[in-house]
């Protein structure tokens, strides 16, 4: 018995083509360690959203290594506690890197319970686009993860407000001779922020690579850093214009 085999038409692999497009420009990706949580919002914002599609994962490793990392348009990372630590800003910090090496086009948020204007704007010195605190209706959070990934950024304006009073209102740190930063050590810190190996920043700053790791180290004793992705956290405040 013989067997046909028809290949698609044209029209079938354009309709084909039309899935993938749609699929690639609708599913946000929500990162929550709390299960329970996670599973709550995933499901309020399926019910109210019926344009995008929804996936949540406990981790960004988690979700890289699953095919479907490769339709997201939005990465959403959700952090506990109405005080984001240290400890959280580092991991965020870390694991933009890790998906900007990975996909540096795609946009990110952060949902969090914290209304802290410091938090807040720690967090988007980090580069993400966008900032929803839990207090905010399903509704202004589904708007404001469109337009996200539409291109725009979004940050809740009250807490803005509250932010620019607070910076008007405060006194300026002075920076201490233990905190202070030679250009070079500038120069080697602003390397540092984007990943650049010690091999590189010799080349482009012209100096030995034991002259950058003595920067290096030099650095993060200043810093009280344990790596380089903390060197890169800590220094946010020095390069706030770039």
């Amino acid at each position: 018995m013989n067997r046909h085999h028809t290949l698609p038409s044209e029209n079938d692999l354009t309709a084909a083509g039309v899935v993938l497009a749609n699929a690639i420009g609708n599913t946000i990706i929500l990162i929550d360690r709390r299960p329970l949580v996670g599973q709550c919002l995933l499901a309020s914002l399926r019910t109210a959203d019926k344009i995008s599609t929804f996936e949540l994962y406990p981790s960004l490793d988690q979700w890289k290594s699953e095919v479907s990392r490769l339709a997201a348009c939005l990465v959403v990372f959700c952090l506990p506690g109405h005080q984001a630590a240290d400890a959280d800003l580092a991991a965020i910090s870390h694991d933009l890197a890790e998906l900007g090496a990975w996909n540096e086009t795609i946009p990110t948020m952060v949902m969090s319970d914290s209304e802290s204007p410091e938090t807040i704007v720690k967090i988007l010195q980090l580069g993400v686009k966008g900032y929803i605190p839990t207090t905010s209706s399903l509704d202004v959070a589904v708007q404001a993860l469109h337009l996200v990934r539409a291109g725009g950024v979004y940050v809740p304006a009250a807490c803005m407000l509250n932010a620019l009073a607070n910076a008007s209102a405060k006194p300026q740190p002075v920076r201490t001779d233990d905190e202070a930063f030679s250009p070079r050590q500038m120069s080697v810190a602003r390397a540092l922020r984007k990943g650049t190996p010690n091999k590189i920043i010799a080349y482009e700053l012209n100096m030995c690579e034991s002259t950058v790791k003595v920067h290096v180290r030099n650095i993060m004793k200043k810093l009280k850093a344990k790596n380089r992705t903390e060197v890169a956290y800590l220094t946010n405040k020095y390069f706030t214009n770039e």
